[in-house]
Protein backbone atom coordinates (compact mmCIF):
# COMPACT_ATOMS: atom_id res chain seq x y z
CA UNK A 1 0.00 0.00 0.00
CA UNK A 2 2.62 2.45 -0.59
CA UNK A 3 1.52 4.38 -3.85
CA UNK A 4 -1.52 5.59 -4.80
CA UNK A 5 -2.20 3.22 -7.36
CA UNK A 6 -2.82 0.33 -4.68
CA UNK A 7 -5.41 2.50 -2.77
CA UNK A 8 -7.14 3.45 -5.65
CA UNK A 9 -7.81 -0.02 -6.44
CA UNK A 10 -8.62 -0.97 -2.97
CA UNK A 11 -11.19 1.77 -3.11
CA UNK A 12 -12.26 0.65 -6.69
CA UNK A 13 -12.66 -3.43 -4.96
CA UNK A 14 -14.65 -2.04 -2.77
CA UNK A 15 -17.06 -0.02 -4.76
CA UNK A 16 -17.42 -2.64 -7.09
CA UNK A 17 -18.49 -5.32 -4.58
CA UNK A 18 -21.61 -2.86 -3.06
CA UNK A 19 -22.46 -2.64 -6.83
CA UNK A 20 -22.53 -6.54 -7.38
CA UNK A 21 -24.37 -7.02 -4.07
CA UNK A 22 -27.06 -4.42 -4.71
CA UNK A 23 -27.83 -5.59 -8.24
CA UNK A 24 -27.16 -9.35 -7.21
CA UNK A 25 -30.05 -8.39 -4.66
CA UNK A 26 -32.35 -6.68 -7.00
CA UNK A 27 -32.41 -9.55 -9.18
CA UNK A 28 -33.01 -12.25 -6.84
CA UNK A 29 -35.97 -9.87 -5.61
CA UNK A 30 -37.35 -9.20 -8.93
CA UNK A 31 -37.34 -12.97 -10.02
CA UNK A 32 -39.16 -13.87 -6.85
CA UNK A 33 -42.10 -10.77 -7.48
CA UNK A 34 -42.10 -11.95 -11.15
CA UNK A 35 -42.98 -15.45 -10.21
CA UNK A 36 -46.03 -14.20 -8.40
CA UNK A 37 -47.85 -13.62 -11.62
CA UNK A 38 -50.34 -11.58 -10.38
CA UNK A 39 -50.07 -7.65 -11.89
CA UNK A 40 -51.35 -6.72 -8.52
CA UNK A 41 -48.98 -8.69 -6.46
CA UNK A 42 -46.28 -7.41 -9.01
CA UNK A 43 -46.97 -3.94 -8.62
CA UNK A 44 -47.20 -3.70 -4.98
CA UNK A 45 -44.45 -6.00 -4.04
CA UNK A 46 -42.53 -3.69 -6.47
CA UNK A 47 -43.18 -1.14 -4.34
CA UNK A 48 -42.22 -2.31 -1.25
CA UNK A 49 -38.60 -3.43 -3.30
CA UNK A 50 -38.52 0.08 -4.12
CA UNK A 51 -38.93 1.33 -0.68
CA UNK A 52 -36.47 -1.49 0.97
CA UNK A 53 -33.89 0.16 -1.75
CA UNK A 54 -34.50 3.44 -0.75
CA UNK A 55 -34.56 2.95 3.14
CA UNK A 56 -30.86 0.88 2.69
CA UNK A 57 -29.79 3.92 0.94
CA UNK A 58 -30.84 6.33 3.55
CA UNK A 59 -29.42 4.08 6.11
CA UNK A 60 -26.11 4.02 4.60
CA UNK A 61 -26.32 7.80 4.17
CA UNK A 62 -26.92 8.60 7.73
CA UNK A 63 -23.68 6.04 8.65
CA UNK A 64 -21.51 8.43 6.38
CA UNK A 65 -22.47 11.19 8.49
CA UNK A 66 -21.68 9.99 11.89
CA UNK A 67 -18.94 8.07 9.99
CA UNK A 68 -17.52 11.70 8.62
CA UNK A 69 -17.81 12.91 12.48
CA UNK A 70 -15.57 9.82 14.06
CA UNK A 71 -13.02 9.91 11.43
CA UNK A 72 -12.40 13.75 12.40
CA UNK A 73 -12.25 13.28 15.56
CA UNK A 74 -10.09 10.15 15.04
CA UNK A 75 -7.59 12.26 13.00
CA UNK A 76 -7.30 14.76 15.61
CA UNK A 77 -6.07 11.96 18.57
CA UNK A 78 -3.79 10.92 15.70
CA UNK A 79 -4.49 7.50 15.44
CA UNK A 80 -4.02 6.93 11.38
CA UNK A 81 -4.21 3.58 11.15
CA UNK A 82 -7.99 3.43 12.71
CA UNK A 83 -9.25 6.86 10.69
CA UNK A 84 -7.52 4.99 7.26
CA UNK A 85 -9.48 1.62 8.30
CA UNK A 86 -12.98 3.97 8.99
CA UNK A 87 -12.58 5.68 5.53
CA UNK A 88 -12.46 2.71 3.56
CA UNK A 89 -15.77 2.03 5.73
CA UNK A 90 -17.09 5.39 4.42
CA UNK A 91 -16.34 4.04 0.49
CA UNK A 92 -18.21 1.13 1.44
CA UNK A 93 -21.02 3.50 2.47
CA UNK A 94 -21.09 5.84 0.28
CA UNK A 95 -21.06 3.20 -2.68
CA UNK A 96 -23.76 1.01 -0.87
CA UNK A 97 -25.66 4.57 -0.75
CA UNK A 98 -25.03 5.46 -4.30
CA UNK A 99 -26.06 1.29 -5.42
CA UNK A 100 -29.22 1.34 -3.11
CA UNK A 101 -30.54 5.09 -4.67
CA UNK A 102 -29.89 4.01 -8.77
CA UNK A 103 -32.06 1.10 -8.05
CA UNK A 104 -34.60 2.76 -6.05
CA UNK A 105 -34.75 5.62 -8.91
CA UNK A 106 -35.12 2.63 -11.64
CA UNK A 107 -37.73 0.85 -9.82
CA UNK A 108 -39.86 4.08 -9.27
CA UNK A 109 -39.28 4.93 -13.68
CA UNK A 110 -40.61 1.38 -13.76
CA UNK A 111 -43.57 2.28 -11.53
CA UNK A 112 -43.84 5.63 -13.41
CA UNK A 113 -44.01 3.76 -16.46
CA UNK A 114 -46.42 1.54 -16.24
CA UNK A 115 -48.81 4.14 -15.46
CA UNK A 116 -50.86 1.44 -12.67
CA UNK A 117 -51.73 2.54 -9.52
CA UNK A 118 -51.98 0.60 -6.11
CA UNK A 119 -55.05 -1.44 -5.67
CA UNK A 120 -56.23 -0.62 -2.49
CA UNK A 121 -55.95 -2.78 0.10
CA UNK A 122 -52.78 -4.34 -1.70
CA UNK A 123 -49.90 -2.93 0.95
CA UNK A 124 -50.55 -3.97 4.23
CA UNK A 125 -47.77 -1.79 6.11
CA UNK A 126 -48.10 1.75 7.23
CA UNK A 127 -45.84 2.52 4.18
CA UNK A 128 -48.79 1.63 2.21
CA UNK A 129 -51.43 3.71 3.17
CA UNK A 130 -48.74 6.52 2.21
CA UNK A 131 -49.21 4.84 -1.18
CA UNK A 132 -52.34 4.24 -1.73
CA UNK A 133 -53.10 7.88 -0.93
CA UNK A 134 -50.33 9.18 -3.17
CA UNK A 135 -51.03 6.63 -5.95
CA UNK A 136 -54.16 5.81 -6.32
CA UNK A 137 -56.09 6.95 -9.07
CA UNK A 138 -53.35 9.13 -9.99
CA UNK A 139 -52.45 9.01 -13.34
CA UNK A 140 -48.29 8.88 -13.05
CA UNK A 141 -46.33 11.22 -15.10
CA UNK A 142 -43.64 9.55 -17.80
CA UNK A 143 -40.50 11.19 -18.22
CA UNK A 144 -40.39 12.67 -21.30
CA UNK A 145 -36.33 12.23 -21.70
CA UNK A 146 -35.00 10.08 -19.09
CA UNK A 147 -32.32 11.39 -17.09
CA UNK A 148 -28.57 9.82 -17.76
CA UNK A 149 -27.67 6.71 -15.29
CA UNK A 150 -25.11 5.45 -13.81
CA UNK A 151 -23.80 1.30 -13.61
CA UNK A 152 -27.33 -0.08 -13.50
CA UNK A 153 -29.54 -2.54 -15.32
CA UNK A 154 -31.48 -0.75 -17.70
CA UNK A 155 -34.99 -2.24 -16.24
CA UNK A 156 -37.46 0.17 -18.01
CA UNK A 157 -35.99 -1.47 -21.69
CA UNK A 158 -36.26 -5.13 -19.87
CA UNK A 159 -39.93 -4.75 -19.02
CA UNK A 160 -40.92 -3.14 -22.17
CA UNK A 161 -39.07 -6.30 -24.28
CA UNK A 162 -41.65 -8.89 -22.18
CA UNK A 163 -38.35 -10.60 -20.60
CA UNK A 164 -39.71 -12.02 -17.04
CA UNK A 165 -36.50 -13.28 -15.39
CA UNK A 166 -33.25 -10.85 -14.64
CA UNK A 167 -30.10 -12.60 -15.04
Amino acid sequence: MSNNGTLAELANDVRAKEWERSHYQLRVALNEILALGSNSSVLAEVLRLRERFHNAAQESSAAIENGMESVVDTVRRQEFAHAFKMCIELVRHKSRAQANKVVADELSAVLEASGRSVPAGSINTDEGAHYREAVAGAELPVREQPEPRSNVIPLRRRFASGGRHFR
